[in-house]
Protein backbone atom coordinates (compact mmCIF):
# COMPACT_ATOMS: atom_id res chain seq x y z
CA UNK A 1 0.00 0.00 0.00
CA UNK A 2 2.94 2.14 0.95
CA UNK A 3 4.32 1.72 -2.28
CA UNK A 4 1.28 3.37 -4.18
CA UNK A 5 0.63 6.21 -2.10
CA UNK A 6 4.15 7.71 -1.80
CA UNK A 7 4.41 8.02 -5.88
CA UNK A 8 0.39 8.84 -5.79
CA UNK A 9 1.05 11.80 -3.28
CA UNK A 10 4.00 12.84 -4.64
CA UNK A 11 2.35 13.65 -8.46
CA UNK A 12 -0.62 14.69 -6.75
CA UNK A 13 0.99 17.51 -4.55
CA UNK A 14 3.50 18.32 -7.61
CA UNK A 15 -0.24 18.49 -9.36
CA UNK A 16 -2.06 20.18 -6.36
CA UNK A 17 0.46 22.60 -5.76
CA UNK A 18 1.45 23.96 -9.34
CA UNK A 19 -2.21 24.34 -10.58
CA UNK A 20 -4.16 24.95 -7.68
CA UNK A 21 -2.42 26.82 -5.01
CA UNK A 22 0.55 28.57 -7.28
CA UNK A 23 -1.76 29.16 -10.64
CA UNK A 24 -5.38 29.84 -9.22
CA UNK A 25 -5.43 30.60 -5.82
CA UNK A 26 -1.52 32.85 -5.74
CA UNK A 27 -1.51 33.92 -9.19
CA UNK A 28 -4.66 34.42 -10.32
CA UNK A 29 -6.86 35.01 -7.29
CA UNK A 30 -4.53 37.05 -4.96
CA UNK A 31 -2.45 38.35 -8.09
CA UNK A 32 1.14 38.26 -6.39
CA UNK A 33 3.44 39.59 -8.53
CA UNK A 34 6.26 37.03 -6.98
CA UNK A 35 4.28 34.38 -8.20
CA UNK A 36 3.74 35.62 -11.86
CA UNK A 37 4.28 33.22 -15.06
CA UNK A 38 5.91 30.27 -13.05
CA UNK A 39 7.90 31.94 -10.80
CA UNK A 40 7.65 30.44 -7.42
CA UNK A 41 6.56 27.43 -8.72
CA UNK A 42 9.07 25.09 -7.35
CA UNK A 43 8.15 26.22 -3.80
CA UNK A 44 4.57 25.66 -3.79
CA UNK A 45 4.65 22.65 -5.50
CA UNK A 46 6.90 20.86 -2.40
CA UNK A 47 4.47 22.84 -0.06
CA UNK A 48 1.62 20.95 -2.05
CA UNK A 49 4.11 17.55 -1.53
CA UNK A 50 3.87 18.26 1.90
CA UNK A 51 -0.01 18.60 2.01
CA UNK A 52 -0.59 15.29 0.20
CA UNK A 53 2.30 13.16 2.13
CA UNK A 54 0.72 14.06 5.75
CA UNK A 55 -2.81 12.94 3.71
CA UNK A 56 -0.95 9.57 2.68
CA UNK A 57 -0.02 9.22 6.02
CA UNK A 58 -3.16 9.42 7.90
CA UNK A 59 -4.68 7.54 4.89
CA UNK A 60 -2.13 4.50 5.27
CA UNK A 61 -2.84 4.83 9.54
CA UNK A 62 -6.20 4.11 9.09
CA UNK A 63 -5.42 1.17 6.88
CA UNK A 64 -2.65 -0.53 8.16
CA UNK A 65 -2.33 -2.80 11.26
CA UNK A 66 -1.06 -1.16 14.44
CA UNK A 67 1.86 -2.24 14.78
CA UNK A 68 2.61 -1.04 11.27
CA UNK A 69 1.28 2.44 11.59
CA UNK A 70 3.35 5.44 11.73
CA UNK A 71 3.99 6.82 14.59
CA UNK A 72 5.95 9.05 17.49
CA UNK A 73 7.64 6.00 18.25
CA UNK A 74 10.77 5.61 16.16
CA UNK A 75 13.19 2.83 17.72
CA UNK A 76 15.78 4.94 18.64
CA UNK A 77 17.22 6.74 21.87
CA UNK A 78 16.99 10.46 22.38
CA UNK A 79 20.47 10.95 21.87
CA UNK A 80 20.72 9.51 18.50
CA UNK A 81 17.61 11.58 17.91
CA UNK A 82 19.53 14.71 18.91
CA UNK A 83 22.92 13.62 16.83
CA UNK A 84 20.79 13.32 13.54
CA UNK A 85 18.63 16.53 14.11
CA UNK A 86 22.14 18.59 14.41
CA UNK A 87 23.49 16.86 11.24
CA UNK A 88 20.18 17.79 9.30
CA UNK A 89 20.37 21.93 10.97
CA UNK A 90 24.32 21.66 10.17
CA UNK A 91 23.27 21.05 6.37
CA UNK A 92 20.46 23.19 6.22
CA UNK A 93 22.92 26.06 7.31
CA UNK A 94 25.33 25.16 5.25
CA UNK A 95 23.11 25.06 2.00
CA UNK A 96 21.69 28.48 3.25
CA UNK A 97 25.65 29.89 2.98
CA UNK A 98 25.49 28.49 -0.39
CA UNK A 99 22.67 29.85 -1.26
CA UNK A 100 23.93 33.72 -0.29
CA UNK A 101 27.23 33.43 -1.46
CA UNK A 102 26.21 32.68 -4.63
CA UNK A 103 23.81 35.15 -4.47
CA UNK A 104 25.77 38.09 -3.64
CA UNK A 105 28.63 36.30 -6.57
CA UNK A 106 26.00 36.59 -9.28
CA UNK A 107 24.90 40.31 -8.14
CA UNK A 108 26.24 43.16 -10.47
CA UNK A 109 23.70 46.13 -9.09
CA UNK A 110 23.84 46.28 -5.52
CA UNK A 111 27.77 45.81 -5.08
CA UNK A 112 29.36 46.51 -8.31
CA UNK A 113 32.41 47.22 -6.70
CA UNK A 114 32.92 44.03 -4.63
CA UNK A 115 35.50 41.54 -5.78
CA UNK A 116 34.55 41.90 -9.69
CA UNK A 117 37.16 39.78 -10.72
CA UNK A 118 36.21 37.18 -8.93
CA UNK A 119 32.41 37.79 -10.17
CA UNK A 120 33.40 37.37 -13.38
CA UNK A 121 35.25 34.23 -12.54
CA UNK A 122 31.88 32.71 -10.93
CA UNK A 123 29.19 34.16 -13.48
CA UNK A 124 31.07 33.48 -16.94
CA UNK A 125 33.99 30.85 -16.29
CA UNK A 126 33.31 27.61 -18.62
CA UNK A 127 30.06 29.29 -20.18
CA UNK A 128 28.89 29.66 -16.97
CA UNK A 129 28.83 26.14 -15.70
CA UNK A 130 31.60 27.46 -13.21
CA UNK A 131 28.94 27.96 -10.72
CA UNK A 132 27.67 24.20 -10.90
CA UNK A 133 30.90 22.41 -10.42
Amino acid sequence: LRVILIPVALISGCAFGRQILHHRILRNCCKLEMFSGCNGTFMIMGVGCLCTALLAVGIDNMIADEDQAVSAYMGMEMREFSQLSQCCSITADIVAVLMIFDAVMQDRDVYPKWLPCAKTIWIEAWGGYFRVV
